[in-house]
């Protein structure tokens, strides 16, 4: 059948015409799932597989996503026993499109981090080559043609982090666009549901289908959607801004930096216009974002105590149990991020970091929009390295790879990731930041560049349908 060669209008077309059933698609999908998950570590909860003549389109979703009666563990011993009461309003949006979530996907606990793909549960590998980090399960299971689609948050860039290191699409939409009822997040303000495909049309359809007004959710905004595939050619010629301190950035891989320049100039020389401009408030991006995901991550999962939510520890009184709960609960890396948090946000510290960090998000945010008045996108690259190994561990609190990404959380406009090109058999990608609610527009973009780099994807392979 060869689900991992095809994309989704490709799969409703042969649905159609009788080519095979959603019993074939089932069968094929969980038989070929399981190899996948053993080889590479993709899924922490398979769901049960249903007995239903519903044309079907196998998806996953990132464990920190609801759905109802199931298992919800934000990859965290904390949450290992925890069984949702309803379904995250995304995912039935994704259900009534067709979408089926047939597992949970592995994730760094509770999204926090740089996208390692590492839990207590297991370890994802990435497909492309043994040894290195996969991002997250929700990306390696798209890479590696386990699912056709999966639905994974986004707080200061993981997802499209995580669609870099298996060489997929992630997009972030506008803060507002997808509900986030349902989502187990730990940075309220940055944090949104996103879509992983194999291809920028897949992606493009994944996100239409959970894109939508939320009436329980105050922070759902209702905007027309107008990216549904098939994605029209863009309109005359396309401007994209290219803040030229990408080359400064911390910790940027000499490999990394030698595909972006090549991919910058194999796109001009096709006709698209990329103009050098200056985002001064690049490098401030990065630690902004952690300065403010940190404080918000302390203050959200004090929920998760033991009483509220979470698995309880015995303790010798009610103060003991709360801590033996969150000791034996919590992972090193959410440990550190919540002790930053605790302690940006105490005292003195409030006024000298916490505030200067929302004071300069608004810069941030400005400086960001000033440009896209000029342009019609922002051109970056989305990791300034290439998938790391799996031996190597997050540096301290504030991530190392979200300079690019974090710019589009702090300013809650929309960007997409795709793979730009490959660098001693691991994928590299680049980023396009667009205009508030600019989603259409910015698939459109994403689809043509992702013809002229005529990327070789690991499952999707020559793209057949």
């Amino acid at each position: 059948m060869a689900l991992e060669k095809m994309k989704i209008q490709s799969l409703k077309k042969a649905y159609e015409g009788s080519y095979f059933s959603p019993h074939e698609v089932r069968d094929e999908g969980y038989e070929k799932g399981a190899g996948l998950d053993e080889a590479y570590g993709l899924f922490l909860t398979w769901l049960p597989k249903k007995d239903s003549d519903r044309h079907i389109i196998p998806a996953a979703a990132a464990d920190n996503l609801c759905l109802e009666g199931e298992r919800t563990t934000c990859a965290s011993r904390i949450m290992e026993n925890y069984h949702s009461p309803f379904s995250a309003f995304a995912l039935e949006k994704a259900a009534v499109a067709g979408f089926e979530v047939v597992a949970k996907s592995n994730l760094d606990e509770f999204g926090i981090g740089d996208s390692t793909g590492v839990s207590p549960f297991k370890t994802t590998v990435n497909p492309w080559k043994e040894g290195h980090q996969g991002g997250s399960g929700a990306a390696a299971a798209v890479a590696s043609g386990a699912v056709m689609a999966a639905f994974a948050s986004d707080a200061s860039g993981g997802l499209r982090q995580e669609a870099s290191y298996s060489g997929v699409v992630g997009v972030k939409p506008t803060y507002g666009r997808v509900s986030r009822r349902g989502l187990i997040d730990y940075a309220s303000s940055l944090d949104q549901v996103g879509v992983l495909g194999r291809c920028v049309e897949d992606a493009a359809y994944a996100l239409a289908a959970i894109s939508g007004h939320d009436p329980k959710d105050p922070t759902s905004i209702d905007r027309p959607v107008d990216f549904d595939p098939p994605l029209k050619q863009p309109g005359g010629p396309i401007t994209m801004a290219c803040p030229r301190e990408w080359q400064e950035a911390k910790g940027l891989d000499a490999a990394v930096a030698k595909v972006f320049g090549k991919t910058l100039e194999h796109l001009s020389s096709q006709g698209i216009q990329i103009e050098e401009v200056s985002l001064p408030a690049l490098k401030w991006s990065s630690p902004v974002t952690a300065l403010i995901a940190s404080v918000e991550a302390f203050s959200t999962l004090a929920n998760f105590d033991g009483i509220r939510f979470g698995e309880r520890t015995r303790g010798e009184h009610l103060q003991d149990m709360y801590v033996q709960t969150r000791t034996r609960g919590f992972g090193p890396r959410v440990k550190e991020f919540l002790t930053y948090g605790a302690l940006v946000s105490s005292g003195k510290n409030y006024q000298d970091y916490f505030l200067w960090a929302q004071k300069c998000r608004r810069f941030i945010r400005d400086q960001v929009l000033a440009l896209l008045e000029n342009s019609f996108f922002i051109i970056l690259p989305t990791v300034p390295f290439a998938p790391p190994p799996l031996e190597e561990k997050s540096p301290g609190p504030e991530p190392k790879g979200h300079i690019f990404t974090s710019p589009a959380n702090l300013a809650g406009l929309p960007a997409v990731s795709l793979p730009a090109g490959i660098h001693d058999a691991l994928p590299v990608g680049l980023q396009l930041i667009g205009r508030p609610f600019g989603e259409g527009p910015l698939l459109q973009a994403a689809a043509l560049l992702e013809d002229i780099i005529s990327f070789p994807g690991l499952a999707l392979g020559e793209q057949e349908g």
